[in-house]
């Protein structure tokens, strides 16, 4: 692994939008050159090192924080009067809320597990990928929650940071995080990735085999 100047001649940044506008990094580097000093960590631990990283990204309390709060985001919703009845009164609802939040309390604490075992310097590797995978694919599960209920005004869609409105169910919330819950199953490792390697280390399962 290697440090880069981000002035270093032939590297160049083209910002890349997505579709809840952000924009990300793409990265090139054309005939940079670095010396032995640009060096991260040790000589031949790069992929370690960057499995060690994105493992630690993964595990961490993160997606919890946003997993509550959109959570709690769709529990003030269903609790507030919606025309002349509360929805908290549908027992359907009532049960699959019940459920999201059983779902949120067993994420987090996959994601303390994981903290818990870096800290303890013991290999969580397997235990960082069970909680990135779960608590990624639960925030696309509370996001489709959040639109289904609110119905076609979960459609209304707000960015994240601009001026607030009272006429979209969750602010406008519920729609900008169905757009966003689709990256967190892709970077830092897809979920595929990690149940791969769920599968391995883990479970002692065989390696799939290579498409030629």
């Amino acid at each position: 692994m290697f440090l880069l100047d981000m002035e270093a001649e032939g590297l160049s940044v083209r910002r890349r939008p997505t579709m809840n506008r952000w924009t990300l990094g793409e990265i090139t580097c054309d005939g940079v050159k670095v010396g032995p000093d640009a060096v991260l960590g040790e000589e031949n631990e790069g992929w370690r090192q960057l499995a060690a990283a994105v493992a630690t990204e993964g595990g961490g309390m993160f997606h919890i924080g946003f997993a509550r709060h959109l959570f709690d985001t769709l529990v003030s919703y269903i609790t507030s009067t919606q025309g002349d009845v509360s929805l908290s009164q549908d027992p359907i609802l009532r049960d699959r809320i019940a459920s999201l939040h059983g779902e949120v309390d067993v994420a987090e604490r996959l994601a303390k597990r994981a903290i818990w075992m870096q800290e303890e310097g013991q290999d969580n590797m397997v235990f960082a990928a069970m909680a990135k995978v779960y608590a990624t694919e639960l925030l696309q599960r509370l996001a489709l929650a959040a639109t289904d209920i609110a119905g076609v005004d979960g459609t209304l869609y707000r960015p994240l940071f601009g001026p607030a409105s009272s006429t979209s169910s969750g602010d406008g919330r519920f729609a900008w995080e169905y757009l966003e819950r689709v990256h967190g199953t892709i970077g830092g490792g897809t979920n595929e990735i990690k149940r791969t390697l769920i599968a391995q280390a883990g479970l002692g399962l065989p390696r799939p085999p290579r498409v030629a």
